[in-house]
């Protein structure tokens, strides 16, 4: 009897494997990682309603794909942007309206797109946009479309610039704390700016924390060189990243060479952001911004501590980190966190909002 059962129960759970998303081999080159995404956003376009996926379709290099920001405020009103998805006040498709078939390509899509890393950090974000799971451990904001704000894990939105497998083509996933930017130009792969926001976050992100053991590194000249702004209170600490084009003249003090502590720290702090992306993507990049630390930037405003709101950028020949903390909401930390390649390769580069 037992016996029967067990075949029984083995039979079921083979039927449910054939169900489940397919393991995909972590890419091993630039081209591996494009035929993959390419793939899987096939999949997924495939999945959506032609009226939905015409309604999230815009064209390359258009303003859509140039504006890009992660707060759920309305953007109908932007005369920077074409046609919008109302009522939402975001461009793209919400997730709400994509189908369970299209909800798990999309995923596939993000496993493809990111490291391990970066796929738990998106998860991350949009689980605490919900309700909360005190049996996991975290708190959420709890926001719903009835919310005001409105919100919730519906309301993250999809957009496709172009046609797929074209020779120019590109994807977003965007919604509150959140932005993905990607675009595939020649056969590689441009993968900002990109932007995570960490609230409510039971610990500090690391964002945080190792900047602040990088700015202790540099010597009492560098620091006060860097340290712009030294209170909390000064109306001169930037409210949110800057999202303007081109490359912004460096700011703060020039690292120099670095001790092994800050060196370390630079390299840790990098890796928070490019980590999050697929090794073949970063490899050379990770590389290049090491080689290139002692003519990086950092620029720092406000305190030191999480406890008061501050801001600080690193910028060096090849990217730019921006990092506003907010201080302590209802008791947890809530920083924005960005990356941008200042390669201007990409048509992804942001516009004035």
């Amino acid at each position: 009897m037992r016996f029967a059962l067990l075949i029984v129960l083995l039979a079921s759970c083979a039927a449910g494997a054939d169900d489940a998303p397919a393991f995909v081999p972590p890419a091993q080159t630039e081209a591996e990682v494009v035929a993959d995404i390419t793939a899987a956003a096939r999949v997924l376009v495939a999945a959506v309603p032609a009226e939905d996926l015409g309604a999230a379709t815009f064209a390359v290099g258009g303003p859509e794909q140039h504006y890009w920001h992660w707060i759920p405020a309305p953007l109908l009103a932007d005369k920077t942007l074409g046609k919008s998805y109302a009522p939402y006040g975001r461009v793209g498709i919400p997730l709400e309206k994509l189908s369970t078939a299209a909800i798990a390509d999309l995923h596939a899509l993000l496993r493809v797109s990111l490291s391990a890393e970066g796929y738990r950090k998106v998860e991350q974000v949009m689980r605490r946009e919900g309700g909360p799971e005190p049996r996991l451990g975290f708190q959420s904001i709890g926001r719903a479309p009835t919310t005001k704000p409105p919100g919730g894990p519906g309301w993250y939105f999809f957009s496709l610039f172009g046609e797929v497998g074209s020779p120019s083509w590109g994807w977003r996933l965007e919604g509150h704390h959140l932005s993905l930017n990607y675009e595939i130009i020649g056969g590689h792969v441009h993968f900002t700016p990109v932007m995570f926001g960490h609230n409510p976050s039971p610990v500090a992100p690391e964002a945080s924390t190792i900047a602040v053991r990088l700015f202790r590194s540099l010597s009492p000249a560098q620091q006060a060189e860097a340290q712009i702004v030294t209170t909390a209170s000064d109306p001169r600490i930037p409210e949110d990243m800057d999202r303007s084009p081109g490359v912004p003249a460096p700011q703060g003090a020039a690292l120099g060479q670095l001790s092994a502590d800050g060196q370390l720290a630079f390299e840790q702090l990098t890796e928070d952001f490019i980590g999050n992306f697929p090794e073949p993507l970063v490899h050379q990049l990770r590389a290049t911004i090491r080689s290139h630390s002692a003519e990086a930037h950092l620029a720092w405003y406000g305190l030191l501590d999480d406890a008061h709101a501050h801001y600080y950028r690193l910028q060096g020949p090849a990217f730019l980190i921006q990092v506003r903390h907010q201080g302590l909401d209802n008791g947890h930390p809530h920083v924005h966190t960005s990356y941008r390649s200042l390669d201007e390769g990409s048509t992804t580069s942001p516009i004035a909002p």
